[in-house]
Formats: structure tokens, C-alpha cells, sequence
């Protein structure tokens, strides 16, 4: 099988592209930094590159995610968000190809959790909207698939791994109590990803943990399993930090069940993502 992935040296593209080649895909990537052995790609510039190109699954991994970028460059954002990944998908089908889009919880608006796939969109913030926007262009090609994600962990996130570095040298850490994920690893995204093309499923999947837990509690978590003194966990508020309303939903969790049925794996509880991510483990009893 022959495999393009979109942004092959993205965190999510670049585990990717080792999977498929390990499980015996010819894969071929893109950047739009010059990554060696890759095709030159940039999405703001609405190509049609993929022309021509054969391919059987194209899954697109890049995209503008940080949300202050998205709202400080809606126009460049929306080029590479909303617009590129319809016109991709149209000529991967048009080169007999299907096509695979990352995306996100983002595009609803979290005031519940658990959404169902068929639920309509209600994206609040720029990148939600974009993304939306996304998913009606490919999903309007045949065989194309949606895969949303919660919160996707990788072992260097600088973030966590500061956490476990500071509480185990016993200094202290703040973690907001009002900001919440529903975690997922790059481990179980990727293995869905292969899983779904290789089944040539279609239509929308997600990936999620099986509740929300804050920010402080992924920390207290974390302080409890490296032997911290909880004190050391401390806490502040999204509003401290300036984060708008709409980039903290108070529900990210998805219904994963279509994905955990095509997988035969259960949906993960959060703090299990957390231990298997950075390889915590209980702290011995006495």
C-alpha cells in the first residue's frame, strides 16, 4: 500500500510514517521545511502538488494549531486549515487515492461532554471553525475519513515532562484547575490511523480518553507517582494566563466507541494515558 502523509515531519507525521513503514507501506511525505527525503509542500499556498501523484491513503497531519496563530493569522490560517485539505482530497480521489484528516474536539463547543460523531459542528474559536471547514471538504471526496483528537501526549512534551523533572528534584509547580483534556498518546493515534486505513474504513471517527481531568490534577497525579510531597502542587486559573474562554472548553472528551469497536482497544482512562506516556509507574506501598 502507498501512503502520502501531509506533513510528514510533524510530531503525529513523523510517528506515523514510521508505523506504516513497519507495518510494510511505501511511504512518501511532504514538508514545507525542506526535511530530507521529503516533497517540498506549503499548505498556504493552496497547491495542487498532489496532482498526479498515486497514492492509496493520503492522511493529512499539518495544519496551524496553536490557537494564537490562528487568531492572530486567520487569513494564512484559514489557507492552510479550512481550504488545503478539501483541495488535497480532491486530487488525491482524482488520482484514485482516498484521504484521511486529522482533526480535533475544537470543533465543537465543549459545553458537553462525550459529543457524538454525528453531532452538528459548533466550533467558538478560530481554529474550530477552520477545521470544520476541513472536514466538509474531505468528507464531500469518496472513502475520505475524519479522525478528531482530544489532547494527543507524546513523551517530550515540555510541559509534563518539566512537571516530572521538577517535582522529583523537590521544587514546586502551578498547573491550572480550570482548563481540562481528555488525553490521548501518539502511541493510540497512530494505531488507529493504521487501523482505519487499512480496514479502508470511511466516514468520522474520534479518539479520546473517557472523562476530563484539570490540568492540576494530571500534576497531582504525577506528583503522587514520583513520590512528591503534594504541597508542591500548587494552582492558578486560565484567566491568570489571559486564555480566552473560548480556547478552555469545559468538556473535550469525545464518544470513541466507533474507534475502540474497529481496534479492539477500550477507550482509555486519562491518568493511564498520563503513566503510559511518560512510564510512571505506583509508587512502591511503605
Amino acid at each position: 500500500m502507498r501512503a502520502l502523509v501531509i506533513g510528514i515531519d510533524s510530531r503525529i507525521g513523523a510517528a506515523l510514517a514510521e508505523r506504516l513503514a513497519a507495518a510494510g507501506w511505501n511511504v512518501v511525505g511532504t514538508s514545507r521545511r525542506g526535511t530530507p527525503g521529503s516533497l517540498p509542500l506549503d499548505l498556504a499556498a493552496l497547491p495542487a502538488v498532489v496532482s498526479g501523484l498515486a497514492t492509496d491513503v493520503c492522511f493529512l497531519c499539518a495544519a496551524m494549531t496553536r490557537q494564537a496563530d490562528c487568531q492572530a493569522d486567520q487569513d494564512t490560517a484559514w489557507r492552510v486549515n479550512a481550504e488545503a485539505p478539501g483541495r488535497i482530497a480532491q486530487a488525491v480521489t482524482a488520482s484514485g487515492g482516498r484521504t484521511i484528516l486529522l482533526s480535533t474536539n475544537a470543533v465543537f463547543d465543549g459545553t458537553v461532554g462525550q459529543r457524538a460523531a454525528t453531532t452538528p459542528l459548533c466550533p467558538l474559536n478560530s481554529y474550530g471553525r477552520q477545521k470544520a471547514e476541513a472536514e466538509r471538504g474531505v468528507l464531500a471526496t469518496p472513502g475520505a475519513v475524519v479522525l478528531r483528537l482530544t489532547k494527543v501526549l507524546t513523551p517530550t512534551l515540555p510541559l509534563f515532562r518539566g512537571w516530572i523533572t521538577a517535582l522529583r528534584e523537590g521544587r514546586s509547580v502551578t498547573a491550572f484547575d480550570d482548563l481540562v483534556i481528555a488525553p490521548v498518546s501518539l502511541d493510540d493515534v497512530t494505531a488507529a490511523l493504521l487501523h482505519i486505513a487499512s480496514a479502508r474504513a470511511d466516514g468520522i471517527f474520534q479518539a479520546s480518553a473517557t472523562v476530563d481531568v484539570s490540568y492540576a490534577e494530571v500534576c497531582r497525579h504525577i506528583a503522587k507517582r514520583v513520590g512528591a510531597a503534594p504541597a508542591l502542587v500548587g494552582t492558578n486559573s486560565i484567566r491568570d494566563a489571559g486564555i480566552p474562554a473560548s480556547d478552555a472548553p469545559a468538556n473535550t472528551t469525545l464518544d470513541a466507541s466507533r474507534l475502540a469497536a474497529l481496534t479492539g482497544r477500550p477507550v482509555p482512562a486519562p491518568l493511564d494515558v498520563i503513566d503510559h506516556v511518560y512510564g510512571l509507574a505506583p509508587q512502591p506501598a511503605g
